[in-house]
């Protein structure tokens, strides 16, 4: 399994840079890139595809700096050296000049033999002595020989090849989550890797191909790698490196040597003088040829030590002993508390984030200024975790005022919930409720007493169920908000609007939502922010989409400005979006959006569900019933250790409908009740969805009472203002029971209108065809509205597997052999094997006998 397999982009960019007589290649890269295995596939794809015969000549990889010519060319050419007596540069040849000219007739030599124009593969040319580096240099100016070489460093022979003109340098970078998503999935033999296990397996892998492979090869011979119905995941619970990187690290490093890079790896990046100085640099020399650690720019411009690979710290770190974790972290804690001679270091963030970081890793009791200061600093940022330490940290000093003690224990609730962390939010909780018993109190400014109270609110909805207590405590901040404290209100109103929604009363909540213009001041947009989440999604559901894009877009504006931008609700809101089209049926503007979301290296929502939701329903928008129940079922594995938003009733109903599509009634059936436990939280906002889909999972699954459930929701949706919800939920009652009746047909003309095209439009024709008496199997608005991802069901039958209903229900609707192929990444001889096999279980001949079976339950005479 090489790179080149998953990204052949990058194959074909190397091969059209050969494909001129007498071009070269240079191929930068880290090690573990895949950038050798490129080199040879592109060698040999030269060869394979040139007008004249072509001779790939591979010369050995270096096995140690400064490679002399014996080395690399006397492996391949043994009888250029068999007159020299020692391994000095040239001995025995004059100058490096007359040493070139012999290799170069020995390579022609050799190409002879087969009567083809070779071509050589170079690997590690940076690891070249100056003589071997000018032979491969003369090499490729003579024009005869094309030359793919790698390196690591633009330096020795590297930075002499790259003089030449016909020498092209292509970097080769890591594999974006896109690319190592599908290398895992060739090199494991499954279809898809879970979201969480990519994500966890890039994070600490970069993307590095060799470290992908042998992480999950690793992890796999341990067992720890599960599969199910095509899906790969990591065991829920291990967060931990395989046994064989500890045990490479051991035989490759003195225990000296593993020490210092145990150092870097838990303090990294380096860059401080008097860290650097407690560093010895002999070890650190070893360590640099070995590969393990390296001098990288940061983003702050300076250049620092890292270890080479997130892996290898990973590795490093997870292993250490708290005494030594304890023991490093305080020697260079104090060297950086001695090198401030009493400075003040509040001054400059990245020194106090620093010496505040490696004070609580090695317990040492920190100046409270610092700690608020390292909070301030970490206020809007990324790491999670650093701001949820350091604010537990406030919170518990004894010389923490009220208000920084309320400030930390509200941004540690903010936090750990995010992170799924639950001591930590109990912690956090218990925080607040001290704060909030203190007789000074109301001393604390209003909208920080009033943001605590509400912390404590979305506690007792999401964890403890306590829905009256909460509402008590919002009304009860009501009347004792002054009324002229605009921005300590509108945070009430907010959280009202979520509390509704929260709890599945979407009308309640819309009407506790501002209005989508005129916008506030950007003071009030900021607290806005959660609300606009909850009226974008009660807007998609209306069938409102250009109004719900517009509240998620410019909130998400708004949500990211400012020294305390809000990511998270940034992130949600953008998710939103995606919600938003998939509902509209614009299935590749929600993929562009979740993709764009899900290529970030890190995002807040990493743990709550909500990715992983948004991409089973974009399956289930394909049509792709495998893959979505695939997804669902690991989100919902996943939420059961820990569901800080009430997810699960969403994953359960995207389960439903997948199962049942797939035919397993039985699951769909377990699935269909798990939907129904009403639990709070963001799932219930979108309670219109949520029921849609288990109504609809009824109705794939054969179950007799589809069409009462679906009148019920029919009813409720309409006392909610849902009318897309309600259109919806007419089709099921009128596609189950083959006709529609007046009242309900008239009521479908008076809302379709509200819905916005083409998905309005669609739904109301596919309507005015069943009232015809058309067949939905022969309605043109069945294929429209399967283009828009609402799906007609097909009829019950145990005959065809899973993959072969997926590929029926296509081509019933009419959609190409080579449509269906792309669609689910299949070859379309695959496609047209299975659609043979359809044929033969159903008693079909062709598509159309497909079409009236699925329309009548039997096969045509």
């Amino acid at each position: 399994m090489s790179a080149a397999e998953c990204a052949p982009d990058r194959l074909e960019r190397i091969i059209a840079a050969m494909e001129s007589d007498g071009a070269s290649v240079l191929l930068l890269g880290e090690p573990g890139s895949g950038k050798t295995r490129l080199a040879e596939e592109a060698a040999y794809a030269v060869a394979d595809r040139a007008d004249a015969p072509a001779a790939v000549i591979v010369l050995p990889a270096p096995t140690s700096e400064q490679a002399l010519p014996t080395e690399i060319f006397g492996a391949v050419f043994p009888d250029l050296f068999t007159e020299v007596s020692s391994v000095a540069a040239s001995q025995g040849f004059g100058s490096h000049a007359g040493l070139a000219r012999r290799v170069l007739d020995a390579v022609a030599a050799e190409a002879a033999v087969e009567g083809a124009e070779p071509i050589i593969i170079a690997a590690a040319i940076d690891r070249y002595a100056s003589a071997t580096g000018q032979v491969i240099e003369s090499l490729v100016r003579s024009t005869g020989v094309r030359v793919i070489a790698t390196a690591r460093r633009l330096s020795g022979g590297a930075e002499r090849l790259v003089r030449h003109p016909r020498v092209q340098r292509i970097t080769v970078g890591p594999l974006t989550s896109t690319e190592a998503a599908s290398f895992l999935s060739r090199l494991l033999d499954g279809e898809r890797v879970e979201f969480e296990t990519l994500r966890r397996w890039y994070a600490i892998t970069g993307g590095n191909v060799n470290s992908l492979s042998v992480l999950a090869l690793a992890l796999d011979r341990q067992g720890l790698v599960k599969r199910d119905r095509g899906m790969i995941w990591e065991e829920i619970g291990f967060a931990g490196v395989p046994e064989e990187f500890f045990t490479y690290l051991s035989e490759t490093c003195s225990p000296e040597e593993l020490l210092t890079l145990e150092s870097v790896a838990l303090a990294e990046p380096v860059s401080e003088s008097v860290l650097l100085g407690n560093l010895n640099t002999e070890h650190l020399a070893s360590l640099q040829s070995l590969g393990f650690v390296v001098a990288r720019r940061q983003r702050t411009g300076e250049t620092a030590l890292t270890v080479s690979h997130p892996l290898l710290a990973q590795a490093l770190t997870s292993r250490l002993p708290q005494t030594q974790r304890t023991r490093i972290s305080d020697d260079f804690f104090r060297a950086l508390l001695a090198d401030l001679a009493g400075e003040d270091p509040t001054g400059s963030p990245q020194r106090l984030l620093r010496i505040v970081s490696l004070g609580l890793e090695a317990g040492q009791s920190l100046p409270l200024a610092w700690l608020t200061g390292a909070l301030a600093y970490l206020s809007g940022g990324r790491d999670l975790t650093f701001s949820m330490r350091v604010a537990l940290a406030v919170a518990a000093h004894d010389e923490a005022s009220p208000r920084e003690v309320a400030v930390a224990g509200a941004r540690a609730s903010q936090a750990s919930r995010l992170l799924g962390d639950r001591s930590a939010l109990l912690a956090s909780a218990e925080v607040i409720r001290g704060i909030l018993r203190r007789d000074d109190i109301d001393d604390l400014p209003a909208t920080l007493r009033v943001s605590l109270h509400l912390e404590l609110v979305t506690h007792l909805t999401l964890d403890q169920e306590q829905y009256g207590q909460a509402f008590q405590i919002i009304s009860r901040l009501d009347q004792e908000v002054d009324a002229d404290d605009d921005l300590s209100r509108e945070m009430i109103v907010t959280a009202r609007a979520q509390l509704f929604g929260r709890t599945g009363q979407l009308s309640r909540a819309m009407r506790e939502c501002p209005p989508i213009e005129p916008l506030g001041r950007m003071q009030l947009e900021w607290v806005r922010g959660n609300s606009r989440v909850m009226s974008a999604l009660v807007l998609a559901q209306q069938g409102r989409f250009d109004d719900a894009i517009q509240v998620a877009d410019e909130a998400r504006m708004f949500a990211v400005l400012g020294e305390r931008a809000q990511h998270h609700v940034a992130d949600l809101l953008t998710l939103v979006t995606c919600m938003t089209h998939l509902l509209a049926g614009a299935t590749e503007a929600a993929r562009e959006t979740i993709e764009s979301l899900q290529q970030r290296a890190i995002t807040d929502l990493n743990q709550t569900g909500f990715i992983e939701n948004g991409m089973a329903m974009l399956a289930l928008n394909d049509g792709k019933w495998r893959e979505a129940a695939q997804r669902a079922t690991r989100v919902r594995d996943r939420l059961a250790q820990h569901d800080g938003f009430g997810m699960r009733p969403l994953s359960a109903a995207i389960l439903a409908l997948a199962e049942a599509a797939l035919g397993e009634r039985e699951r769909a059936r377990q699935a269909i009740r798990a939907a129904e436990v009403a639990q709070p939280g963001t799932g219930q906002m979108l309670r219109g969805l949520v029921r849609l889909l288990t109504v609809e999972a009824r109705q794939w699954n054969g179950d007799p009472d589809a069409a009462d459930h679906a009148a019920r929701l029919a009813a409720w949706a309409a006392a909610e203002s849902l009318p897309l919800i309600e259109l919806r939920a007419f089709r099921v009652v009128a596609t189950a029971e083959g006709h529609i009746e007046q009242a309900e047909l008239s009521r479908v003309r008076a809302i379709a209108p509200a819905v916005d095209a083409p998905m309005g439009e669609a739904l109301l024709a596919a309507f005015e065809e069943i009232a015809a008496g058309t067949p939905a199997w022969e309605s043109p608005a069945t294929r429209v509205l399967a283009d828009l991802g609402v799906w007609l069901p097909l009829p019950r039958t145990s005959l065809l597997s899973a993959r072969e209903r997926e590929i029926a229900l296509h081509a019933a609707l009419g959609y190409s052999s080579r449509w269906i192929a792309e669609r689910f990444h299949l070859s379309t001889r695959t496609v047209e094997t299975h659609l043979r096999h359809v044929f033969t279980k159903l008693g079909t001949t062709n598509r159309d006998e497909l079409r009236a079976y699925f329309r009548s339950g039997r096969a045509p005479a």
